[in-house]
């Protein structure tokens, strides 16, 4: 294994049964011991059949991740900075979070907090500061007549190439297209198909199309032209 370095020290608190985590590496698949630890990422679960799959090359910093749940699924693909992340899975199960190879995030967190739950990050996008992405009400809103439920758990899917500014807040139900762009503290509720466009707000609503973006800086950029 190349970057995920693992310590003999401090073990992961894990209480249940049948929890993996799991590091593919090529067509091996590694299953870490209760004294080895991934570097910048403090793990505990409370529950089990539940499952963490990452890469060597998936690289954490000050994150961690909460499971108080059963038959979760979390993978991670291949990322050169996955910072300041806190992902909480808990009351329900079945909840399932993909992370999609070369996406980043600066600080942020993920709540998968009822059953069926889940959250789909594709390929290299890159997400801010104070991100966060809820797909659950929390509470249940409740029909005074017939006492249905009218509320249930959503997803949330954000496509390839994709850019989350700073303070972003993705709820349930939630879907950003492939290259978008989002502009910073803007709330999204819905469901988006456009691609290739900006949209900000609160609600979150398309204000400008037909643009891109590239992590490098506007001087960088202007400065090779």
């Amino acid at each position: 294994m190349k970057n995920v370095r693992q310590t003999l020290f401090k073990k992961y608190t894990i209480i249940g049964k049948n929890n993996r985590i799991i590091i593919k590496d090529g067509k091996k698949d590694i299953v870490l011991t209760k004294y080895k630890r991934i570097s910048g990422l403090d793990i505990e679960i409370n529950g089990s059949d539940n499952t963490i799959t990452l890469t060597p090359e998936t690289l954490f910093k000050s994150s961690k991740i909460i499971i108080e749940a059963n038959n979760a699924n979390l993978t991670f693909g291949t990322s050169p900075e996955i910072n300041n992340l806190s992902v909480f899975v808990r009351l329900g199960n079945n909840q399932r979070l993909i992370w999609g190879n070369g996406s980043t995030i600066t600080g942020g967190y993920i709540e998968l907090c009822e059953t069926n739950a889940s959250v789909k990050i594709g390929h290299d996008c890159m997400i801010g500061w104070h991100v966060s992405m809820v797909a659950t009400d929390f509470h249940a809103v409740i029909d005074k007549k017939t006492k249905k439920v009218l509320n249930g758990p959503g997803d949330i899917i954000i496509g390839d190439n994709c850019w989350l500014g700073h303070g972003v807040r993705l709820l349930k139900n939630a879907k950003i297209p492939n290259n978008t762009i989002v502009g910073a503290e803007s709330v999204v509720t819905k469901k988006f198909t456009e691609t290739y466009t900006v949209i900000g707000g609160n609600p979150a609503k398309i204000v400008k199309k037909n643009v891109c973006w590239d992590r490098k800086s506007p001087t960088d950029l202007k400065e090779k032209r």
